[in-house]
């Protein structure tokens, strides 16, 4: 949970992982629940990027944005992601949305329970490839 009213930060936040699972949290009173971001492209690193990451069994409440999902450089990519059996309650406040996508690519999220007050508001930007929604339920 956010000390600060309303919250200023990401509650859990990934940046050039690999191979990274988030699993059995409570998220709470955060400007965003989780984000599964690419802030820059390494070349150093022969292209590698945020890839094979797995969100699952969360609890994200009362957050601006409930999940984001992308990156952010130019080149910066997040692939791989499956976000599933997690519950978003409240969030997406104001202009934001339960999830965002930014540049990512194969991304599924499965088995989730949405209660926002957005509904189930979703933003795909253009670079958001092959993203994939199945037996997830809406309030």
């Amino acid at each position: 949970k956010s000390p600060y009213e309303p919250g200023s930060a990401y509650g859990i936040y990934v940046d050039g992982g690999e191979d990274v699972k988030i699993f059995n949290n409570i998220v709470t009173n955060c400007e965003g629940g989780i984000e599964v971001g690419a802030e820059k492209h390494n070349s150093k690193l022969s292209g590698r990027e945020t890839e094979n990451i797995k969100v699952y069994n969360n609890t994200i409440k009362n957050c601006g944005i409930g999940v984001q999902i992308g990156g952010w450089d130019g080149k910066a990519c997040v692939k791989n992601v499956w976000f599933d059996s997690n519950t978003l309650l409240a969030c997406g406040k104001g202009d934001g949305k339960a999830i965002e996508f930014s540049r990512c690519k194969d991304v599924t999220i499965s088995n989730c329970k949405f209660n926002t007050s957005q509904g189930h508001s979703y933003e795909n930007s253009s670079m958001a490839k092959n993203i994939t929604k199945k037996n997830n339920t809406y309030k």
